[in-house]
């Protein structure tokens, strides 16, 4: 029997694909729907499901790729602080060396000391900071302020010692 229906179905192929229903065959269809599924609700909460469902899953999707900018913004930020940290510490280094150089009296250097060291225990404190909150602009460009406010001390420490050894060779040529 099946195989007479598919015959006869492939031998009258386009006459099936010809025909098309009525132009009102689906607004008789729905006259004779019961009045309760014409208007039924239940299409309204299906399309607000999947609204919600789509709403969510694109929420998710954005706070999972959220840590993934953070992460790329801190890590530019940490390159990009690590060669201005190395740029000034490599500077205060070459300061320190050159305060060195100098003869200096007993509590002078014990003065120019305690200042440098008490920027340097700030700058730690800030950097721990940093550590726990990774990616914090205001961070960083407090820590490179306090590096750069290193230079500046040193260097005035430096003018303070030219002027000392300028005044110890006046007196000394003045003699």
């Amino acid at each position: 029997m099946g195989d007479k229906l598919e015959k006869f179905i492939n031998q009258h192929q386009g006459a099936f694909d010809a025909e098309a229903p009525s132009e009102g065959l689906w607004d008789r269809i729905e006259q004779d729907l019961p009045e309760d599924q014409k208007n039924s609700w239940w299409s309204y909460w299906k399309v607000a499901a999947m609204l919600f469902l789509v709403s969510t899953i694109v929420l998710m999707v954005d706070r999972i790729d959220q840590p993934d900018q953070q992460l790329s913004v801190a890590t530019t930020l940490s390159v990009e602080f690590v060669e201005a940290e190395q740029f000034y510490s490599q500077l205060i280094a070459e300061r320190k060396e050159q305060i060195g150089a100098y003869d200096i009296q007993g509590d002078l250097h014990r003065e120019f000391l305690d200042d440098i060291n008490e920027l340097h225990d700030l700058y730690l404190e800030l950097k721990s900071t940093f550590e726990i909150k990774s990616g914090d602009q205001k961070l960083v460009d407090a820590m490179i302020s306090n590096l750069q406010l290193r230079m500046r001390v040193l260097d005035r420490q430096i003018e303070i010692l030219e002027r000392i050894n300028d005044y110890h060779d006046e007196e000394a040529a003045s003699i």
